[in-house]
């Protein structure tokens, strides 16, 4: 069996599923879907799971074509958490350098969506305000919410595909 290792491998990786995420970010903004959480949550599953399962499929050929589960779960939660932290580094460029009317926007979004439900008053506004500028500016805390919501993600998708994906090698005596 080929020696490769699942935490270099999954931290090659997590470049290429951070760039696509953060592409597809940018084309939503471009066309204008952003504000449809629905449509982009779908199409953000779809892409998510081809690319996780390209990746997982990768990484067995990589390995002569023979993988363990312990190692597609490991490389799939290492490439889950570096990608995280290269997104929520983006994020915060995004929202502080490239789009500073972001928060903005996104409580008119809320504003709009909430008055359709008939709960849009001042207090309700300011505290989604306060709570969306809270999200958007660096600290060790979001940093640490978003790792652990990661680790949690990708450890249950680590198993999942390292299960379906797996292969024995035949001539090996584990």
């Amino acid at each position: 069996m080929n020696k490769v290792s699942p935490v270099l491998y999954g931290l090659k990786k997590s470049l290429l599923y951070a760039a696509v995420s953060i592409i597809m970010t940018l084309i939503y903004f471009i066309i204008g879907i952003d504000t449809q959480p629905m449509l982009t949550g779908i199409i953000n599953i779809v892409v998510t799971v081809l690319l996780l399962v390209y990746i997982i499929k990768s990484f067995r050929k990589a390995l002569g074509g023979y993988m363990k589960l312990g190692q597609g779960m490991c490389m799939i939660t290492v490439m889950g958490l570096a990608s995280t932290i290269i997104m929520y580094l983006y994020n915060l460029v995004y929202v502080n350098y490239i789009d500073t009317n972001f928060v903005e926007k996104s409580l008119m979004q809320t504003q709009k969506m909430m008055a359709s439900m008939g709960g849009a008053n001042d207090e309700v506004m300011d505290a989604v305000r306060t709570q969306l500028e809270a999200q958007m500016s660096f600290s060790f805390s979001n940093l640490c919410l978003a790792l652990l919501g990661a680790v949690i993600m990708y450890v249950i998708a680590g198993l999942i595909l390292g299960a379906v994906f797996r292969k024995s090698d035949p001539e090996s005596i584990d």
